[in-house]
């Protein structure tokens, strides 16, 4: 049903006015409700700023015009792959903050980082496709999913005019994670 009302071609505005929404409290709240899970499955589940060294005024804010149920599912799916496929005793750190990019536009950020097993290079164009699941060759033991998760963060963070990326990045302790970072513009009074 989510990815039905997120629909390509559609816009936010035929979904209901679009709100002022804090993209930080949404996706500090949105995590806080996975942490029963993350805890039960051995998993360490951490909330930071984005970025690493928010210093700047406002920056735990990200005032964005947004369909709220829609973002807040965007975050649970995301959340919900992490702690899917990460194996126990590793690692979920979800962030969010705002940053400029290089033309100096403001973007809300949110992201969801982990130790897991991650998605091969040559896979990630595909895991945003509906029903592409990257876990099709399943193993005994392994969860699995319908394919249709990543599809509709997508689909949501484009109808919001933002973008989604899979980035790889190195966690404080030096080690390798695999990162989804979610950019949406931010409110036009908000910077």
């Amino acid at each position: 049903l989510t990815l039905a009302r997120a629909e390509p071609g559609m816009t936010l505005d035929q979904l209901g006015t679009p709100m002022r929404v804090d993209l930080v409290s949404l996706a500090f709240d949105t995590g806080a409700e996975w942490v029963p899970r993350a805890l039960a499955r051995g998993l360490d589940l951490g909330f930071e700023p984005w970025p690493h060294d928010a210093t700047l005024p406002g920056s735990l804010q990200a005032p964005v015009l947004a369909n709220a149920v829609l973002l807040r599912e965007a975050i649970n799916n995301l959340l919900d792959n992490a702690i899917k496929y990460v194996p126990a005793g590793g690692r979920v750190t979800l962030r969010a903050g705002m940053e400029a990019d290089a033309a100096s536009k403001w973007w809300g950020v949110v992201s969801v980082e982990d130790n897991g097993p991650g998605i091969p290079p040559e896979r990630r164009g595909e895991v945003f496709q509906r029903f592409f699941r990257g876990d099709a060759d399943h193993r005994p033991g392994q969860p699995q999913g319908s394919g249709l998760g990543l599809a509709i963060v997508h689909d949501i963070v484009r109808l919001h005019g933002g973008t989604v990326a899979i980035d790889d990045a190195t966690a404080r302790d030096g080690s390798r994670v695999m990162r989804f970072v979610l950019r949406l513009p931010l409110a036009d009074d908000a910077v």
